[in-house]
């Protein structure tokens, strides 16, 4: 009772003195140094990642050429198998919707599912499109619409090979061209952002609701009950609404929304806990913060920074126990995959009520399905 009261203080203390919608620094000086956590999050964990995530998309291009001039079966093996290299490397990139890409819909242009097979037809077709300013083509472009475009426009790898062999296959090879070119034109744009941005954005130590560390960690957030939480298990799952097995990661592949899911949970567990993208190595993060904040109130026996890990380690261990197909997971035990997403909600709770409070940095965005 006496650990749960100094908790309560703390929390409404804190939650008193910082943060707010002024763009004025917060009257709250913690004495943490912001800038060496910023130095750290930027340069050992999202810029490496943009980077690598860039590096696997030039795999997956190269590995489309040698397909697109030689429809074989192993030229199409390889080419699944970048496309899932690249795939896997966004899920450590996905979080970071803050800037340019923000500015840009870079999200929403790489992986919104379910993706839109009609719309995707409909351009092969016409052969005319804009995937850089049409928000009609977010949903028919990305990782979901190559998923479509390797798995789904026929039965099975056979008849795929069929198909861009056939009268119209060029059509194909062209959109599917076309959406592996956008993601790397994207990229790009993303990369020189970091490039010319990088000094700004860690020499933005205020706390304020358009600084750095309060925009960045609000994105990871939201990408946590979100990108994570909401639309890898909450939508296909029917937890507000109807089950839609059809908005399920990676649905046409089918049998690795589980690995997308676990690497997205694993990059998740890496930036709160700074730990470098690099080579593992941890440096100063989210977690180290609240350590700070804790002990400088003497609150040391509040271990919040501990139980947010643990919330992640149970969600990692409730994802583990399911199907490596979320489709034959909901259709063969729902109940289980809802209990996966009532984990996760855990960590939502700890993150945006618990973490936000104590950090003294105001939620800056809506939600609809609460907390």
């Amino acid at each position: 009772m006496k650990k749960k009261y100094l908790y309560l203080i703390l929390i409404i203390g804190l939650s008193s003195c910082g943060g707010g919608d002024s763009d004025q620094p917060s009257v709250t000086n913690d004495g943490y140094d912001r800038g060496v956590l910023l130095v750290n999050l930027t340069d050992n964990i999202i810029i490496p990642s943009i980077n690598q995530f860039s590096n696997e998309l030039s795999d997956l291009n190269q590995s489309f050429q040698t397909f697109s001039s030689d429809l074989t079966q192993n030229n199409l093996i390889d080419l699944r198998k970048k496309w899932l290299d690249a795939y896997i490397a966004w899920q450590y990139v996905e979080m970071f919707n803050i800037g340019k890409a923000e500015e840009m819909y870079y999200f929403q242009k790489t992986n919104i599912y379910p993706t839109n097979t009609a719309r995707i037809e409909l351009n092969v077709e016409s052969a005319t499109y804009d995937l850089e300013n049409n928000s009609n083509n977010f949903s028919a472009q990305g990782f979901p619409a190559i998923d479509y475009m390797l798995y789904g426009i026929e039965g099975d790898s056979n008849m795929v090979i069929t198909k861009y062999q056939s009268v119209d296959g060029y059509k194909y090879t062209n959109y599917l061209s076309s959406l592996i070119n956008q993601m790397i034109s994207n990229t790009d744009q993303i990369i020189n952002y970091w490039q010319t941005e990088r000094d700004d954005f860690v020499s933005s130590t205020a706390n304020t609701a358009t600084s750095s560390l309060n925009k960045l960690t609000n994105d990871f957030i939201y990408y946590y009950e979100k990108g994570f939480r909401t639309n890898k298990i909450g939508f296909p799952g029917g937890v507000f609404s109807s089950v839609y097995t059809d908005k399920v990661e990676a649905y046409y592949r089918k049998n690795i929304s589980k690995k997308l899911a676990l690497e997205a949970l694993k990059a998740v567990k890496a930036f709160y806990n700074g730990e470098s993208f690099v080579d593992g190595t941890s440096g100063e993060s989210l977690k180290t913060y609240i350590d700070f904040i804790v002990s400088k109130n003497n609150l040391s026996n509040i271990n919040l920074s501990q139980q947010i890990n643990d919330k992640f380690n149970n969600s990692e261990q409730m994802l583990l126990q399911l199907n490596d197909n979320f489709v034959e997971q909901i259709n063969g035990n729902l109940l289980q995959f809802l209990y996966t997403y009532d984990a996760i909600q855990e960590g939502v709770v700890k993150l945006k009520t618990d973490m936000l409070s104590v950090l003294s940095i105001a939620v800056d965005y809506v939600d609809a399905d609460g907390d």
